[in-house]
């Protein structure tokens, strides 16, 4: 399966506020504050996989997009890309994630993020 960014063209433009879009703005940088490190939530990446809706790859791509904000584009569907195999296993109706599916993604992870340092 390929991974696409995520397509931005039906969002607001961006010299145009609307009521509230500040307070949503703040409250998105509060929560990416509280996030933790990239291990903490590496290893929470197939609990919210699981809670996701949509296609294995395009709830790959949202988690990765939310939790990896202030990263390329281009390193963000590089890192979904690799989660993807581990994720994908967890899309049947009766998966459950275990503690191999948290270790894997932390480990990628941690790769992943020295990578780009």
């Amino acid at each position: 399966m390929q991974l696409v960014p995520e397509d931005k063209s039906n969002r607001r433009s961006a010299g145009r506020r609307e009521k509230g879009d500040r307070r949503r703005s703040s409250e998105r940088r509060g929560r990416d504050r509280r996030l933790g490190s990239d291990e903490d939530v590496a290893r929470r990446l197939p609990d919210d996989f699981m809670r996701a809706r949509g296609t294995p790859g395009d709830r790959t791509m949202s988690l990765v997009n939310l939790y990896w904000t202030a990263t390329e584009e281009a390193d963000r569907l590089e890192l979904a890309q690799a989660l993807l195999p581990i994720l994908e296993e967890l899309a049947g109706p009766s998966e459950r994630v275990t503690d191999g599916h948290r270790r894997s993604c932390q480990e990628l992870v941690v790769h992943w993020a020295a990578r780009l340092r």
